[in-house]
């Protein structure tokens, strides 16, 4: 069972930090589907937090499916729903070319982040604060495309449907290659951050509309950096 790392930030709403935590340990597959959460006790240890954080935070979780809990067996790590393995596959393993990942891109990803921002809580958001402050403290382009892909993730896990999800993680897969070069850059790593604060913002106050909008922006500036770093490169090389 891997080492609980400490909580990056907290706040009043402590169970909110420790359920956002949790779901990112869970998203980035220290634990996964199936896995043994550690124990109440060790949890409340490991985070110098008291047991009845740890409880409403497993509570919490367990309400919106992300793990179960069972008598005698401990907090698990919830399997993925019923054809969300072949939605996940079916989007990872198709093949297309980049404008067919941006089509299908500017299809899902603002619908994703309305629902998010339309069933927000204290603990989804504070998820998505987390992935931001750890782009802002990015030091080089491979943390700052692994935080960014985290965020989308995190949009999809906070819009509550678990085939949104799996379908995310099957975009992200196709889209991984592609996004990359926006962060070979200062320039590109800003206009990614700058996207993700207004996404951020839209779904703190709970506005789907807002959110849908800020994604689309987001998606267009981050393809313009691309462009813009293509067209450079075919000018330096001739």
């Amino acid at each position: 069972m891997p080492a609980i790392p400490d909580l990056p930030h907290r706040s009043r709403g402590l169970s909110a930090d420790v359920v956002a935590h949790l779901a990112s340990l869970i998203g980035r597959g220290e634990f996964p589907p199936g896995a043994r959460v550690p124990s109440e006790r060790a949890l409340a240890d490991a985070l110098a937090v008291s047991r009845t954080t740890v409880r409403q935070a497993l509570a919490e979780m367990e309400a919106r499916g992300m793990v179960t809990r069972h008598h005698g067996r401990g907090t698990i790590v919830a399997e993925p729903a019923e054809g969300a393995d072949a939605v996940r596959g079916a989007l990872a393993g198709a093949e297309g070319t980049w404008r067919d990942v941006a089509d299908l891109e500017d299809i899902l990803e603002p619908g994703i982040a309305s629902r998010a921002a339309r069933r927000a809580t204290q603990a989804s958001v504070r998820r998505l604060e987390n992935l931001v402050a750890e782009a802002e403290a990015a030091g080089d382009p491979g943390a700052s495309a692994a935080a960014d892909a985290e965020f989308h993730l995190a949009l999809a896990e906070g819009a509550a449907n678990p085939l949104v999800s799996a379908a995310a993680r099957g975009l992200a897969g196709a889209s991984a290659a592609g996004v990359a070069p926006a962060h070979d850059t200062a320039n590109g790593r800003a206009v990614a951050l700058a996207g993700h604060r207004a996404i951020l913002a839209a779904v703190r106050a709970g506005d789907g509309t807002g959110a849908a909008a800020a994604m689309a922006r987001h998606l267009e500036e981050v393809r313009g950096v691309i462009r813009d770093d293509q067209r450079g490169s075919e000018t330096r090389g001739r």
